[in-house]
């Protein structure tokens, strides 16, 4: 037999360990209560043997809806009179008089006082209704307060992303660094008569610079990835082949004073791999080191002034990263192939023509002197990158950390509203220690193994916990749907990684949709809450 109890024109069940507020009967059930105690002749209490097995039973409720917060059952009577309350909803404290809301509930007798009523539980003074808004407000602190933890995973990104940096800085340096490829010149030194301060006859002496033009430049690149610990840096051996002409001009051998040279047009010569070579009329010159530059000195047989000096230079260089060229105001055509299968082209000129495929790619760009005229610093290349940069799409990821743990705690909060379950704050505070987890769990194994398969472990083992978790506080159903529901926004938030553009798109309208859901389970809300608090 379970009791029922009228107090300040309410209707209660008496079910331990639950607050009156809890046990409070509405949506029907309290009309129920009442007509039977009218029609029977019983005063503010009322006994029912509820049963899911019928021993002759007075009245029959059938279950029509159910859902998290409770069941809604149609009322039948096989008494001699019939009753008017026809629709009843039951909460979640049915869980435990019968183990769950069975689809029919039977009602085979009832028994009920005529004086004072008898109940072993005394009225309890609840909550009141600003109790629920002290609750929200707790739970959004919460959610703020969370932000410290993943700030510090923030500042742990930051870290270990300078010790990557600094381990591709030490590995530039003793390999050959990032390499800058430019037009070779013809240098000409010359002497001009002038006077200084006192009259007296003085030689100044210059250079003159003349640009190849037509430059076309043949480039193979083996790429390779260098292990340091467990940080990658690409690197490469380049084989250069470079073709152009000089084009001189009626003074260009006027007062010559010293040797006719070409420049090596490199930036650095650290990776350089044996001697260039400079092909003139058939003829090799290799390069010497004068000063801080690479000089091929030509006899003067081969310049001569309005005429056309054209060229071959080869030569082999070490490089990392990537590999740039700066095309200095002429024409420039530059064909690149290379084993690697992740090449970014940057840089002010994207190539005329490319073709990447698994095993490699090749380019080509076509820069004309119309095209640098104004463009004295203009410089486009191949990027080598590591196509699974752990650091930056860990901080992309962290960028919907807030959301994720707003959402989360917000749900829990509002099962908590409509259900009526009681879930203790320390319960948020893990949920949320748990969902920041993640965070870390995804930098760590993602600095051994690839981006995607460290996410989905990282979001598996966070799933997995909390799913255990809300079992353990929630038990019932509803554990399972929270638990499909984290593990779905996981997979939605890889998927707003994966995608180039339409992020935001598909971003707003996930929002949009959870807002609905939000709104119909919480559409009856203002039905299950009593109308006013009790003193």
């Amino acid at each position: 037999m379970l009791k029922f109890f009228k107090y300040n024109n309410r209707w209660y069940a008496d079910v331990p360990n639950h607050t009156l507020e809890e046990n409070e009967m509405v949506s029907g059930a309290d009309q129920l209560l009442s007509e039977l105690c009218t029609k029977c002749g019983f005063q503010d209490s009322i006994s029912l043997d509820i049963d899911v097995a019928p021993k002759q039973p007075l009245i029959t409720l059938k279950m029509i809806e159910h859902d998290s917060c409770g069941a809604t059952y149609s009322v039948t009577s096989h008494m001699k009179f019939q009753l008017d309350t026809k629709i009843v909803w039951i909460c979640n404290v049915t869980h435990d008089v019968l183990g769950e809301h069975p689809e029919i509930i039977y009602i085979n007798r009832m028994q009920g006082n005529s004086s004072n009523l008898n109940t072993t539980m005394e009225p309890k003074k609840t909550k009141k209704r600003n109790g629920v808004l002290g609750k929200g407000l707790m739970v959004l602190l919460i959610a703020c307060v969370l932000q410290i933890p993943i700030l510090l995973v923030k500042g742990l990104i930051e870290d270990r992303k300078e010790l990557s940096n600094n381990v591709q800085t030490e590995l530039t340096s003793s390999w050959g660094g990032l390499l800058d490829v430019s037009v070779p010149e013809l240098c000409v030194p010359f002497y001009v008569n002038s006077t200084d301060k006192d009259g007296k006859a003085t030689k100044e002496y210059k250079v003159r610079k003349i640009k190849s033009s037509a430059t076309a430049v043949n480039v193979h690149a083996d790429v390779e990835v260098l292990h340091r610990s467990i940080y990658e840096v690409p690197v490469y051996k380049a084989a250069f082949k470079m073709a152009g002409t000089f084009k001189t001009n009626e003074s260009v051998m006027e007062n010559v004073n010293g040797k006719i040279y070409v420049t090596l047009p490199i930036n650095t010569y650290k990776g350089l791999e044996g001697y260039p070579v400079l092909t003139v009329d058939d003829k090799e010159y290799t390069f010497s080191v004068v000063g801080d530059e690479l000089r091929a000195v030509i006899p003067e047989e081969h310049v001569s002034p309005n005429s056309l000096i054209e060229f071959a230079l080869a030569f082999k260089s070490k490089g990392m990263e990537k590999l740039e060229f700066s095309p200095l105001g002429t024409d420039y055509i530059v064909n690149i192939t290379s084993n690697y299968a992740s090449p970014s082209f940057k840089g002010d000129f994207l190539p005329s023509t490319r073709n990447v495929t698994d095993e490699g790619f090749d380019a080509k760009w076509e820069v004309t002197a119309l095209n640098t005229c104004n463009a004295y610093n203009s410089s486009f290349g191949v990027d080598f990158i590591v196509t699974a940069d752990q650091y930056q799409q860990t901080e992309r990821t962290m960028k919907y950390s807030f959301l994720f743990v707003i959402l989360i705690l917000s749900a829990i909060f509002l099962v908590e509203s409509i259900s009526r379950s009681k879930i203790n704050i320390v319960q948020y505070i893990v949920t949320g220690l748990s969902l920041c987890l993640f965070y870390l769990l995804l930098l760590s194994i993602s600095e051994y193994i690839s981006f995607g398969w460290a996410y989905l472990i990282a979001a598996t083992m966070t799933t997995g916990a909390l799913g255990g978790y809300f079992y353990g506080f929630l038990k019932s159903k509803v554990a399972g749907g929270f638990t499909l529901a984290t593990g779905i926004l996981y997979a939605f938030i890889y998927m707003l990684l994966q995608m180039e553009s339409g992020g935001l798109l598909c971003g707003s309208l996930a929002l949009f949709v959870i807002l609905c859901v939000i709104m119909y389970f919480t559409r009856r809300q203002g039905v299950f809450e009593s109308r006013e608090t009790l003193e």
